[in-house]
């Protein structure tokens, strides 16, 4: 029996978001039928399902990045969360659940341990599968950073539609500089020397730097600086102009254009001198910078095997960056 199967058999769905309980709560069949036993085994058994438990742990930390790529609508048959432990241990625990999807250390760790299997039962496997767990281990604190980022960005941005208490956006804007701006384990991913999995590693890290961008929409222009400035010295080689020593306190008018001009320009997509007003010339220098990405994901898509759903989901977000910078190019020529 398949992961699949056995998950469609003893999973039942308990509401979106939530945990997928085990079997232990279904009907014991009566005597008269009983249920066939099991043959499936829980925990990999070759580097191959190593590489693919890697890839979907990914999935289950990037979240909406990863299914936006795929188009997905989310739902519990693409939790790859759940997944992930339904094929490491044989079923779904709601606590262990919750632990891996925050990317908490002491799950990786354990989750980590699980992969290795393969490598004690098979010698010829032990390289590959210790370069994967230590992809995990890379993969798993750039996107700690990046959910408390994310985090971060979303307190603030309730703060400015009015969804949380009044008077918390100055104290929520100075503690969000320090998880806005951590990206050392972005740093370690991007620089990991993973071997043959270097353009799956870079490929992830350009998604979490993408997840950045995410992040700083929507914020003060001050504090998208912090968003992005680790991402866009890491990959495009632009210094971040100076902020403020107080967070709430705005930037000087025309340093945030000023500065995402220079990043689309060193990314290859310089703003078009037709752009006139503000407005356009800040649309075009954000479209310059996401072609930019599209330009770096596209070059680690071509080393990405196609094993796992990694490729596909680099390809997705090719597609959906270039289908943006498009629409930013043809909205200046609409006005």
């Amino acid at each position: 029996m398949t992961p699949r199967s056995l998950a469609a058999l003893c999973v039942p769905v308990m509401s979106a978001g939530l945990a997928l309980s085990g079997c232990a709560g279904t009907t014991t069949p009566s005597p008269a039928a009983p249920a066939p036993t099991p043959t499936w085994t829980a925990g990999p058994t070759n580097a191959d399902q190593v590489h693919r438990l890697v890839v979907q742990a990914t999935g289950c930390w990037s979240g909406g990045v990863w299914s936006d790529a795929l188009s997905e609508s989310g739902g519990p048959d693409v939790d790859r969360c759940a997944r992930v432990l339904l094929e490491a241990y044989g079923s779904v625990d709601r606590v262990r659940l919750e632990r891996l999807r925050a990317v908490e250390a002491v799950e990786v760790h354990e989750l980590a341990e699980r992969l290795q299997q393969p490598a004690a039962a098979d010698p010829a496997a032990r390289a590959r599968v210790e370069g994967l767990v230590s992809l995990l281990y890379a993969v798993s604190d750039a996107e700690r950073e990046t959910m408390a980022a994310r985090r971060a960005a979303d307190r603030i941005k309730k703060d400015i539609a009015g969804e949380r208490e009044p008077g918390k956006r100055p104290a929520d804007e100075r503690e969000a500089v320090a998880p806005l701006g951590s990206t050392a384990g972005l740093q370690r991913l991007l620089d990991l020397d993973a071997g043959a999995l270097r353009a799956e590693a870079r490929g992830i890290a350009l998604m979490c730097a993408m997840d950045r961008m995410q992040s700083a929409r929507g914020l003060p222009k001050h504090l998208k600086v912090y968003a992005v400035e680790g991402p866009y010295r890491m990959l495009f080689g632009v210094a971040p102009p100076a902020v403020p020593d107080d967070a709430t306190e705005s930037l000087k008018g025309g340093v945030w254009l000023g500065y995402l001009s220079e990043v689309a320009h060193a990314a290859g997509h310089p703003v078009p001198s037709k752009a006139a007003t503000v407005d356009d010339k800040e649309l075009l220098a954000w479209g310059g910078v996401l072609a930019g990405f599209s330009d770096r994901l596209r070059e680690a898509m071509s080393g990405i095997s196609d094993a796992t759903e990694l490729r596909r989901v680099v390809d997705g977000m090719v597609r959906r960056l270039d289908t943006e910078y498009r629409a930013s190019e043809a909205s200046l020529v609409l006005r």
